[in-house]
Formats: structure tokens, sequence, C-alpha cells
């Protein structure tokens, strides 16, 4: 089974992003990342939240990072790339086949434009997806 999910991440300090072959700039601020799990999603997530982990995915070098913390993760009963068209109005697209490499959207990253961590949560559960948690710590 499938499980959707939506990473809220909170950037603090704009700075370069170095990942496995290129630099992406990310500016301070509020993210939304779209992932899935075919199978192990307590373990998917675990991992997201952790900062030591052999980084293997875009969003591996992302959430290693001591300036990016997960705040809160959603559920989503659509699939991975509806979820993106649902959430993709909150902002804009970032980065180019970030963490989307296996599918044809441009990323499964939206930077949020507007508002803060509850507006955001607000509007993700106005969608219909489910709070998972709020994180309040980093894993090391």
């Amino acid at each position: 089974m499938l499980t959707t999910y939506v990473l809220v991440l909170e950037k603090r300090g704009s700075s370069g992003v170095r990942l496995r072959k290129r630099t992406i700039f990310m500016e301070e601020g509020l993210y939304l990342y779209v992932g899935s799990a075919k199978r192990g999603l307590e373990k998917r997530l675990e991992r997201h939240l952790r900062k030591r982990k052999k980084r293997f995915w875009h969003i591996d070098y992302i959430t290693s990072r001591r300036d990016v913390a997960v705040r809160t993760i959603f559920l989503s009963m659509l699939g991975e790339c509806e979820t993106l068209r649902a959430v993709g109005s909150f902002g804009t697209l970032f980065g180019h086949k970030l963490g989307s490499s296996d599918c044809t959207c441009r990323s499964h990253f939206v930077r949020l434009t507007a508002g803060n961590l509850e507006t955001a949560g607000a509007r993700l559960a106005g969608l219909g997806l489910k709070a998972l948690c709020r994180c309040t710590i980093m894993i090391s």
C-alpha cells in the first residue's frame, strides 16, 4: 500500500545546500516536501527526522542539516503527484527534480510564500490531510 506524506520543513537562515551533484540555494522560511512509502512508512518518517544518516535521496541532504527542521508531518490519501498538485497552490515549486526523479513533476518541494507554521497546518488540514505529529525535537 502506498502512503503519501507531507513534511513541513523550516529553514533557518538563507544558504546554499549541497546535494550529491549540485548546490541549491534555500531561503529562510517554510517548505513542503511531498513523499511516499510503499511500505515501512514509520521507518521512512523516522529517517527524515534523524540528522545522522547515509544521504541517498535529495531530502536526506536537506533534513540532515542543522539549519533545517521537520516541524510537522501530514498524511494524504492521494498519490504523491496528486498531493503535490493540491498543495502546490500554497507557494511556488522549488528546485528542479527535487524529490521527483521517478515521475514527470518538476519538483516535489514547495516553498510557502506566506503564512506561518499554524497557517500552513490549517491549510493542509483544510485539504483533508491528517496531521500525524508535530515535531518539536530533531533526532541526531
